[in-house]
């Protein structure tokens, strides 16, 4: 009787239980795009580095770097200053700022082409941007609006550039060449040859002469201001990426992406060819008046410099490999910035002898992360033996170097966990690696491994709080369990059967564990481990998700083609409960608000089954991109989802409404976590997204 007039209470109160804090808002910032341009603002001297997702990352003294407010997320391919400054890119992208770089908004271009270039025109608000799809965007109005034109021709226009004698030029692929002598109002199409001729990169204003840049070692010279142009063979072979002119030399330096730079005199008649470094994309170069010297970048961690016009380099591979894809030189400063993918982000005070990093680059694709209670640390682990760390919740990331006995084989880390009451985590992955830091992540050390050649890998671990022990699952049906931290690590057989099991779930109420992967069998456990019982499954799919309610005891299971299943004896006996999807289901939860139970998966699948029902309720997620994480955020206690696309949905209201939350990446999310201290969510995949809250 008590229990009966308890639950009708408990279902009385969802009404009261829905008030809760205001849900914060959040600003996201992608803290691993790829750079690939940049400039310095001319007002207030502000150093600009932008491009994926929308990135741009502003700072006035070199040393803090903020991003940048926008409101987009494609990716950005150029940035122009006039009166105002102007960023072109992906998907017909273009950006105005008023304010320096500060904030940027989105303006309608009418176009869905990869837009390569903007330039400033003459009178003071005109402006030219060109793209894909043989586009030539055009505005009269400081950027504000555009009007759309075209080539006429399904090409990609790469470059403009004015010549010394005041024409407008623009070059794309198939070798074409516009000239345009009326801003840009209409334009002369002087060079166009077949799909084997190579593109048109950049011109250069090489004294009385243009020159127009292209691949396979090719130039093309005019003496007329572009009427006309003649094919100039190099001795090389490489994309042009980039062009200076050294004045204390009186030599052109052209970068290509095969390692070597051409150098030409003033009038780009003669050209020689001199090796940088072999192979190795040199990126962009920069003249530095001051010291007479020219300065590289390049892919793989190329720097270079030459003090003799090129002619000979002193050339390095940072150590963190970062590919650089632009270079600014503050000359007000004396410095250089070099900025790349993955975030990469270097200066250097003495012209390109010595760099130091300001932002790590980070590429590698992460899995799993944890957070260090009642600390700022963040670890965020993945494919090929990546392990970062923050110290600042997630606000920059430091990769720690960790050796492996064949290094041809690293680790690919599936999981990682925190130990409670230590500074201690734990980590597994294929090849037969299991790892531990005893010391808040900073250093990591093998406490098991198994060679290559035997074929043993982990592909999940969870814990079994209440005896504080630990287990990985090994993909031909062995199961690991630790004692003592993850020091140690004593092996049990349940099966030979490949790819068996491949995660586990622990019952809070009975301390019973289920072992659960393929779908005909699983394993049950009433000991802690020591002894298991094979459970048969009518079921063929394979099973991805799994829930344990802590007061009823009841165990749930879902995987492949919508299957959902049920057990109410602790895991004896199941039966399959009908759903009327056919996706693959990933993930279980429960939102303690409503008491409603949630289940996600691909194709923006959401579940929801609402207390006392029996039922599952089909709702709709507003987007088809599969979820994949679900999470509680903190002070509010409402449900977050994390999915593919930059997917993060949040429901108010026990999952049954769901807003989009601004990701600022169509990147993919594997996992995420809320913060403890800063209630930041930090998402990894193959980007790495922090959404500070910023409370209403």
């Amino acid at each position: 009787m008590m229990q009966t007039l308890l639950r009708a209470v408990a279902c009385a109160l969802p009404s009261f239980a829905l008030a809760a804090a205001p849900a914060p808002a959040y600003v996201a910032e992608v803290l691993n795009p790829g750079f690939v341009t940049g400039l310095i603002e001319p007002a207030s001297s502000a150093l600009i580095v932008a491009g994926g997702d929308a990135s741009i990352l502003r700072s006035r003294d070199a040393r803090q770097w903020q991003a940048a407010t926008t409101e987009a997320k494609d990716a950005i391919q150029h940035l122009a200053a006039g009166r105002s400054l102007i960023a072109v890119g992906d998907n017909g992208l273009i950006m105005r700022s008023t304010d320096a770089g500060e904030h940027w908004q989105r303006m309608a271009s009418g176009s869905s082409a990869s837009l390569r270039q903007v330039f400033k025109l003459r009178p003071d608000q005109a402006w030219l941007a060109v793209g894909s799809q043989g586009s030539l965007l055009r505005s009269v109005d400081d950027g504000m609006h555009w009007e759309s034109g075209s080539l006429g021709k399904a090409i990609t226009l790469n470059t403009i550039a004015r010549s010394t004698r005041g024409s407008l030029l623009v070059g794309g692929e198939e070798g074409t060449i516009l000239r345009s002598s009326d801003e840009g109002q209409s334009w002369q199409l002087v060079q166009s040859r077949d799909r084997n001729t190579p593109p048109v990169t950049r011109f250069i204003n090489a004294g009385r002469s243009l020159l127009a840049a292209s691949a396979k070692g090719r130039l093309w010279r005019s003496s007329d201001d572009g009427l006309s142009w003649k094919l100039i063979q190099t001795a090389s072979q490489g994309y042009v990426t980039d062009a200076v002119f050294d004045a204390a030399h009186q030599r052109w330096v052209l970068a290509t992406h095969s390692g070597d730079v051409l150098l030409g005199d003033a009038e780009g008649k003669q050209w020689q060819r001199r090796v940088v470094k072999a192979g190795v994309q040199l990126s962009a170069l920069s003249y530095d008046e001051g010291r007479r010297c020219v300065v590289g970048a390049g892919l793989g961690g190329l720097v270079a410099r030459s003090d003799d016009g090129g002619r000979s380099w002193h050339s390095s591979l940072l150590p963190e490999q970062p590919s650089f894809q632009t270079l600014l030189h503050d000359r007000q400063r004396q410095l250089h910035i070099a900025a790349g993918d993955e975030g990469a982000l270097y200066q250097s005070h003495d012209s390109g002898r010595t760099w130091q990093r300001l932002r790590a680059n980070q590429g590698e694709y992460l899995v799993a992360l944890a957070a260090l209670p009642d600390s700022p640390v963040v670890v965020a682990l993945g494919d090929a033996g990546a392990i970062a760390r923050s110290d600042d919740a997630g606000q920059t990331w430091q990769t720690v170097p960790v050796r492996f006995p064949d290094e041809r084989y690293p680790a690919g880390f599936k999981a990682v966990l925190h130990v409670p009451g230590t500074q201690s985590f734990i980590t597994a992955g294929p090849p037969g690696t299991i790892m531990r830091s005893g010391d808040a992540g900073r250093s990591w050390q093998i406490v098991h491994h198994t060679p290559f050649e035997q074929a043993e890998g982990f592909y999940a671990m969870f814990a079994d709080p209440a005896r504080e022990q630990f287990f990985t699952l090994e993909m031909h049906g062995y199961v690991y369990r630790s004692r003592d931290g993850g020091e140690h690590w004593e092996k049990r057989g349940l099966s030979h059967d490949e790819d068996l099991f491949r995660n586990g779930l622990v019952s809070a109420k009975t301390g019973s564990i289920l072992l659960y992967g393929k779908g005909r069998s699983l394993r049950r456990s009433t000991d802690g481990g020591d002894t298991w019982q094979a459970v048969q499954l009518d079921n063929p799919a394979n099973v991805f998700a799994s829930h344990a309610d802590p007061e009823t005891g009841t165990l749930w299971l879902a995987g492949e083609d919508g299957v959902i299943l049920r057990s109410d004896d602790d895991g004896l006996h199941w039966r399959r409960i009908v759903s009327d999807v056919t996706t693959v289901l990933l993930a279980f939860q429960f939102d303690a608000r409503t008491g409603a139970l949630l289940l996600v998966g691909r194709g923006g699948t959401i579940l929801r089954q609402a207390p006392g029902q029996s039922d599952w309720q089909k709702i709709a997620a507003g987007t088809d991109e599969d979820l994949r994480v679900p999470l509680v955020e903190p002070g509010t206690d409402h449900i977050v989802l994390i999915g593919r696309g930059g997917s993060i949905l949040r429901s108010q209201n026990g999952g049954l409404n769901w807003q989009a939350l601004e990701s600022h990446t169509a990147a993919h999310f594997r996992n995420a976590i809320f913060h403890p201290q800063s209630g930041a969510l930090i998402a990894i995949g193959q980007r790495i997204v922090r959404l500070a809250p910023v409370q209403p």
